[in-house]
């Protein structure tokens, strides 16, 4: 007699959920995969969002591979088009808003993490597709679409997915206004001197700056053909509004199921969470109570996720991973410190005409720790990296 056991199942088929998967199917040809998704399952790469425009790529051109051709690849079954309303760990089961139940050997919520909205305090009086986030190719479909009858294009928020939109609207012909509450793009992240640099690159292409400001509101002029941007300290008119102030991530269904939260669903180092069978990874996921929101982190995830999932369990361990600012007007490439105690020790700038910076952190024992990169200087990342220690 054979016996089916259940599958693991997979919420989200973004680039944590395919990611894993991939890993799992190079361990393991037989395990059952189901994966469960709410827009179509189109395989595309996330990075690339925020670099199609200059790139003359369309949304077409962005999707790689659609649902149907991912499962007869990899082997697996998915559902589009559903919603997973509820969890039971108990009997091993979820919930589909068609009200089907399925049971799950091992459950993986591959979530992702949703664009944050402005504050309610922030009027806005116009329409849905006035106001736009760019963070899956669904939504870079209505982004594309609004641009075409598009002039200028207000970017709120100047970390790094709103640097590199307002770098790649730029180049794609449209006037830019980018709106921060920091007096400079990047600010805490980068050196100043590196965010002065960027800032100075930016403007050179066209952008307006509007830096310690903070939205009051979003109107239609009073003749209705552009949008009235109201700051606190003075006002402008655009076409289309683009919110870049962040992620947060979707806690419902963690916290209906009792799993552990934070700000994002806490997981040990095995990306498991407070209750038995069921993992994190992610954007949703916060490892050992850090939330990295980078590709990087998902890549090494899988890999240790998978090892775990098909019998041999792998802790997760984190090489230096360097995080790279997508700006062709100044490329950026830096390291997240993990050593809070770690201080510049040394910035210089070059002079040739891919002028960049270089900074270096170090600790109390002057080991190497850190480094942020701009200009011609990111090609020096890998030796950096191999003098690092990684803390």
């Amino acid at each position: 007699m054979t016996i089916h056991r259940p599958p693991v199942v997979i919420i989200g088929t973004g680039l944590a959920g395919y990611t894993l998967a991939k890993e799992i199917r190079k361990l393991d040809a037989a395990q059952p995969l189901l994966m469960i998704t709410e827009d179509d399952g189109c395989f595309y790469s996330k990075p690339m969002l925020s670099n199609a425009l200059s790139q003359q790529k369309s949304p077409e051109r962005l999707a790689q591979s659609s649902a149907s051709e991912m499962a007869e690849k990899y082997q697996l079954n998915i559902i589009n088009n559903s919603k997973v309303i509820g969890l039971l760990p108990e009997s091993h089961e979820l919930l589909l808003d068609s009200g089907e139940r399925i049971q799950y050997q091992q459950l993986v919520l591959a979530t992702g993490a949703r664009p944050r909205q402005l504050p309610d305090s922030v009027h806005i009086d116009v329409a849905d597709d006035d106001v736009l986030s760019v963070n899956s190719l669904e939504h870079y479909r209505a982004f594309h679409q609004r641009l075409s009858s598009c002039e200028h294009v207000c970017v709120i928020g100047a970390g790094l997915i709103g640097c590199e939109f307002a770098n790649d609207v730029l180049v794609a012909g449209k006037q830019v206004s980018l709106i921060s509450n920091t007096p400079l793009p990047l600010h805490k992240v980068i050196p100043s001197a590196m965010s002065e640099a960027l800032l100075d690159k930016l403007k050179l292409l066209g952008m307006q700056w509007h830096c310690e400001s903070s939205v009051q509101a979003i109107e239609r002029d009073t003749s209705g053909d552009a949008l009235h941007i109201k700051l606190d300290t003075h006002q402008f008119d655009a076409d289309l509004v683009l919110l870049a102030i962040g992620l947060e991530v979707d806690l419902t269904l963690a916290i209906q199921a009792r799993i552990d939260v934070s700000d994002a669903i806490l997981t040990d180092g095995f990306l498991q969470t407070s209750v038995a069978d069921i993992y994190a990874i992610g954007d949703c996921a916060a490892v050992c109570g850090v939330n990295q929101k980078y590709v990087m982190p998902i890549m090494h995830a899988a890999r240790s996720l998978a090892s775990t999932l098909t019998g041999q369990p792998v802790r997760v361990n984190y090489p230096v991973m360097p995080i790279v600012v997508k700006t062709p007007a100044y490329p950026i490439v830096f390291t997240a410190l993990k050593n809070h105690n770690s201080s510049i020790t040394e910035v210089v700038e070059t002079s040739n005409a891919g002028a960049g910076l270089r900074a270096l952190y170090h600790d109390a024992s002057n080991r190497l720790t850190g480094f942020a990169l701009s200009g011609d200087l990111t090609q020096e990342r890998q030796a950096l990296l191999k003098q690092m220690v990684n803390v």
